[in-house]
């Protein structure tokens, strides 16, 4: 897993379960020499940094999985994104 994580490309979704929320979170760095991930929301607000070791074993527990592309439109990405803000505040 540890070798998949190091060819991930820039720009690659995630979607993280946490304490029953469900994020999606876009990778946007990776430091070579420290080995950490940091991710991002879909306003390009930092969100999380993860270490490579921790992300390889979220990913394996499950808890931690490459989003699949979406053919959704932007409309309807962004009223999703609006409810999922709704939801948090209630």
């Amino acid at each position: 897993m540890v070798n998949k994580l190091k060819e991930i490309a820039f720009g690659t979704w995630f979607e993280f379960d946490r304490e029953k929320v469900q994020e999606q979170l876009k990778l946007a760095w990776f430091s070579r020499v420290t080995s950490h991930y940091m991710f991002v929301d879909q306003s390009g607000v930092k969100q999380a940094v993860e270490t490579q070791y921790d992300l390889a074993k979220g990913m394996c527990a499950g808890n931690i999985r490459i989003a699949e592309p979406t053919k959704k439109s932007f409309m309807e990405r962004a009223l999703e994104a609006v409810f999922d803000k709704l939801k948090l505040t209630a």
